[in-house]
């Protein structure tokens, strides 16, 4: 069981592009309530269970003096059946249903209809695992129904069937390691794709390997960019890419480190933000470099992402520029280490500037943040826990406009039953 409450932070600042800055506190409550269980009926056979549900209220910025107000639901349960068939075979049955809702309670806009908006997700997941004399073969299948209801009249669409199934085979041999992956899906909303991936890696030696990918990818859009209140677009059409990655891994006791070379092209990409729009064609090329070691009694892991994401839809106004909100260069260093009955540690990241809008006017400064945290048990069932999120207190925007929090503290207790 949990609850939150936050009355110190202004959603929006001057620089809101809608008109609906205002200068107060919004308030936002939550309560939540987590539950999980888990049965081994018998050798090989094992039921688990989990539940989530929360519930907020929310204030949000309308205007000078004006607050609208939403209660939000999110609501998630699971039951899983997992069997040890035979000596080879492992299979598992997950069903799970979901729950989404936004209830406008109160609002300035003259286009917002009282009432809520919820969708509701069901699935049924068939997972099997077979041993072969070389590699594992993964086969799954899967069933979703979706469905989506407002205030008023209903959406043209409001709701859809999901039917997914996939085989994937994973096998080594010598210095040679490969995987194979192969999926349907059949959406009654947006029609059937078949995609797929193919992964190669190659040990050059004892420490280093050298591996490369390809692989096509179908993405519908979810409801929420379908249809949330305010900020979804019911034309939105499926995206659809291609990638390829080239990559060397070194791996040497403690020491690890782990460059990626990658490109995209995607057909239809959907755009981060409010109303999120298709673009006919989108390239995406970047670098990745990563690597941990343990040093002067830390563990140290640091990581470079170095991204070139354009909109190369020919003839557009917008050909050429950065996709929205997508950083060009990032940058996170962190370390964790021990002290006595003290565990403590921090990270720092750093993020260049990014653009909020197509056109590539609006443009969100980059800046660094710094967290740390320090827990220890202060007894045999009871742990003392610290955080401090944004360290320097340092002012930056993940969307046009909007405020994130500067510096905060967070001290918590906590007691777990044996």
């Amino acid at each position: 069981l949990s609850g939150l409450r936050s009355d110190a932070l202004s959603a929006t600042n001057a620089r809101e592009p809608w008109g609906s800055f205002d200068p107060d506190a919004d308030r936002y409550r939550q309560s939540s309530a987590n539950a999980q269980a888990g049965w081994h009926i018998a050798s090989g056979l094992r039921l688990d269970m989990s539940a989530l549900r929360v519930e907020g209220r929310t204030a949000i910025d309308d205007g000078l003096g004006t607050d609208s107000r939403a209660g939000l639901l999110s609501q998630i349960g699971q039951l899983g059946l997992q069997a040890q068939v035979s000596k080879v075979w492992q299979s598992r049955i997950r069903w799970s249903e979901a729950v989404d809702g936004y209830n406008t309670l109160r609002t300035a806009s003259p286009w917002t209809e009282l009432g809520e908006t919820r969708s509701r997700s069901q699935q049924w997941i068939w997972e099997n695992q077979l041993a072969l004399s070389k590699g594992l073969l993964q086969i799954h299948a899967e069933q979703q129904h979706q469905e989506v209801s407002r205030p008023g009249e209903r959406f043209e669409q409001s709701s859809r069937s999901i039917r997914g199934y996939g085989v994937g085979w994973i096998a080594q041999e010598g210095p040679h390691q490969w995987q194979v992956n192969l999926r349907r899906d059949e959406n009654s909303q947006f029609g059937s794709e078949n995609t797929g991936a193919l992964a190669y890696g190659f040990r050059l030696s004892t420490p280093w390997r050298l591996r490369m990918a390809i692989g096509t990818s179908f993405v519908a859009p979810s409801f929420n960019q379908l249809y949330y209140p305010g900020f979804g677009n019911p034309a939105l059409q499926a995206e659809r890419g291609r990638s390829r990655e080239w990559g060397l891994n070194y791996q040497q006791g403690d020491q690890h480190v782990s460059i990626s070379y990658f490109q995209q092209r995607i057909r239809g990409y959907i755009t981060a933000g409010p109303i999120p729009e298709n673009l006919p064609y989108s390239d995406i090329e970047g670098l990745s470099l990563s690597g941990s070691r343990r040093f002067a009694g830390l563990q140290w892991s640091a990581a470079y992402d170095w991204l070139d994401p354009r909109n190369t839809s020919t003839g557009s106004p917008f050909e050429g520029n950065l996709l929205p909100r997508r950083t060009r260069q990032q940058f996170r260093l962190a370390s964790q280490g021990r002290s006595g009955p003290w565990t403590f540690g921090g990270q720092w990241q750093v993020l260049g500037d990014r653009y909020d809008d197509q056109s590539n006017t609006l443009r969100l400064p980059g800046y660094a943040r710094l967290d740390v945290f320090a827990h220890r048990a202060i007894a045999s069932d009871w742990r003392l826990s610290m955080r401090v999120g944004n360290l320097t207190d340092r002012r930056y925007e993940t969307a046009y406009g909007y405020n994130q929090a500067g510096r905060a503290l967070y001290v918590g207790l906590s007691y777990t039953m044996r």
